[in-house]
């Protein structure tokens, strides 16, 4: 098993590096791939990350999942993105799961997908996209799962790990990071 997080210039930082963590926990096998032509990427609080690798040096059907982390890179990259259209057009018709928070479900709604579905996203990134808005930290609905806010990070990649590995493996997780 094997997914994509897309990073663009000012990606949330814990929404990604949070999530690429927690996933690295559960031995996730996740590649980081930056959406512009660069080996770095710089987050929205201007931290300069290495990402191995490029949007174009990947095969789109080598991945069992995909990854959308929210911040300002949404709105001003990723939103308009064709490259990244046709990736969520194609693993939404291959039933892949698909995970976005913050203003990442934006990206996804935008071209109906969760008409028949549950979504939360950040505060007002809901507007024009159909489905059930929930409001919710973060709701899972079929291979959707999306999470409200930066705040939500942990509880989110959790859900990703119980989603791939089950109750148990995202238990363990858990328990790693809270010392329970």
């Amino acid at each position: 098993m094997k997914g994509l997080i897309v990073l663009a210039n000012g990606f949330e930082d814990t929404e990604a590096l949070t999530t690429i963590d927690i996933l690295s926990r559960a031995k996730i096998d996740l590649d980081k791939v930056n959406m512009e032509n660069s080996k770095e990427v710089i987050t929205q609080y201007q931290n300069v990350l290495l990402v191995p690798l490029k949007y174009d040096e990947i095969n789109e059907d080598n991945y069992d999942f995909l990854i959308i982390p929210g911040g300002k890179a949404v709105k001003e990259k990723l939103y308009n993105d064709k490259r990244l259209e046709k990736l969520v057009k194609k693993y939404v018709s291959e039933q892949k799961l698909i995970c976005a928070i913050c203003a990442g479900p934006m990206v996804i709604g935008k071209h109906g997908y969760f008409a028949d579905k549950k979504f939360t996203c950040f505060s007002d990134c809901e507007k024009g996209i159909s489905g059930t808005y929930t409001n919710e930290g973060v709701t899972v609905s079929g291979n959707f799962i999306t999470a409200k806010s930066m705040a939500y990070t942990i509880e989110f990649a959790l859900e990703i790990v119980k989603k791939l590995l089950g109750k148990e493996t995202m238990e363990k997780v858990k328990k790693s990071i809270y010392s329970l």
